[in-house]
């Protein structure tokens, strides 16, 4: 373990301080003091949903810096136009003195996320800000399920591009669900796709976001994605 989080209504500095040099003394090993937060939200694990995840968190200090592990935001695989509307509603929940006050905010962060939306269904974000980056994990030919980094590797080894193990490789989901494997995604440096980006799974892609967020101020994805469809319908 190399974090340890304390909660206490009204803490002091010097308490905190204190309690660091009392641990550090019985367990031999010195202990630095971070900071005191305003608030933290530990996302639930995808695999345990009523466990959180230690190394999955968002918070914001008392001078108002805020810290961010393991969110979407932070992971090199998300589409950029993601990292950055997950941000946003970060920011918003920022301004939050306390975690009551969280609440408060719930409704500024929601209208940023209907915005979010209704750019991606209206089919307003441009094709590199929805691109996925993953890295080739093996010989593309070794590859034995369709998983969108196989299909890209062998898109691109059809055109003569082999990709090695431990390259990266960016591609746009096209048609998430469509029977044929080779028409799901489509590799960035082709440019855009005929049929422009499946809007429905990046729509998906955006609530799970801000699920990772916001559910645990009781907006999962299936209330996220029952308050943003009359936004979807204005774009349709």
């Amino acid at each position: 373990m190399d974090s340890i989080w304390g909660h206490k209504r009204r803490l002091t500095d010097r308490e905190v301080v204190d309690l660091a040099d009392t641990i550090s003394r019985a367990i031999g090993i010195p202990l630095a003091v971070e900071g005191l937060y305003r608030w933290l939200i530990f996302p639930p694990s995808r695999t345990h949903p009523r466990l959180g995840v230690p190394n999955r968190f968002v918070g914001v200090f008392q001078d108002g810096t805020m810290k961010v592990r393991g969110l979407e935001c932070r992971r090199h695989d998300t589409a950029p136009f993601i990292a950055r509307a997950q941000q946003a509603l970060l920011l918003v929940l920022a301004q939050a003195g306390t975690p009551d006050e969280l609440a408060r905010h719930l409704p500024e962060a929601l209208d940023v996320l209907k915005a979010s939306e209704l750019q991606l269904w209206e089919g307003r974000v441009p094709l590199h800000d929805l691109a996925i980056t993953k890295q080739v994990s093996q010989d593309p030919e070794a590859y034995r399920r369709p998983c969108d980094t196989a299909i890209t590797a062998h898109s691109l080894l059809a055109r003569g591009v082999r990709l090695a193990p431990g390259e990266s490789v960016q591609f746009v989901i096209a048609a998430a669900r469509d029977s044929d494997p080779a028409s799901r995604v489509r590799p960035l440096v082709w440019g855009e796709p005929a049929e422009g980006y499946d809007r429905a799974k990046y729509v998906e892609l955006l609530l799970r976001a801000a699920e990772t967020v916001l559910g645990p101020l009781g907006y999962g994805y299936a209330e996220l994605n029952e308050l943003t469809r009359p936004s979807r319908k204005l774009g349709e």
